[in-house]
């Protein structure tokens, strides 16, 4: 892994850091727009580690736009 970016064959992989700089929020509201079903569900690589398609949190942050 590179950058904590992964190219697995759903496309590219964010980590929490990548995401929270990517979308300007904190990693708790991230997860609490998650639970809300307001931002993508990551996908789980561990026990403890997840990580967002980017392809899904692109696809959301053009959404903010049109709304």
């Amino acid at each position: 892994m590179e950058n904590g970016m992964n190219n697995s064959p759903s496309g590219t992989l964010l980590n929490k850091s990548q995401v929270a700089a990517k979308t300007g929020l904190s990693a708790s509201t991230i997860y609490r727009l998650c639970q809300a079903g307001k931002f993508p569900k990551p996908v789980r690589l561990s026990e403890r580690r997840v990580a967002w398609k980017k392809e899904d949190v692109e696809k959301w942050l053009e959404n903010l736009h049109y709304a």
